[in-house]
């Protein structure tokens, strides 16, 4: 399971694994925070919380994936091939 990302208290992963739609798992000391990236609008989209993960970090977390969307994509596409 790749970590692709870290950022304070948050690791983000792609799993090898894995299955469409394009997503990462943000883990946090508190559960894991599933991210789509590509939702309905183009934009990622808040898929499911594992865990007691706090709004705050649910929001911090979204967030980070919104800013880095571009490069998860690309990542998420190295390791389950372009959908193209």
């Amino acid at each position: 399971m790749p970590t692709i990302d870290r950022e304070g208290p948050f690791r983000v992963i792609v799993y090898l694994n894995d299955h469409e739609p394009a997503h990462v798992h943000v883990w946090h000391t508190s559960g894991v925070i599933v991210i789509d990236l590509l939702g309905d609008e183009g934009e990622p989209r808040l898929r499911e919380v594992h865990g007691e993960v706090k709004d705050n970090d649910v929001k911090r977390a979204f967030d980070l994936a919104q800013r880095n969307q571009a490069a998860y994509l690309e990542r998420w596409n190295e390791i389950h091939g372009d959908p193209e």
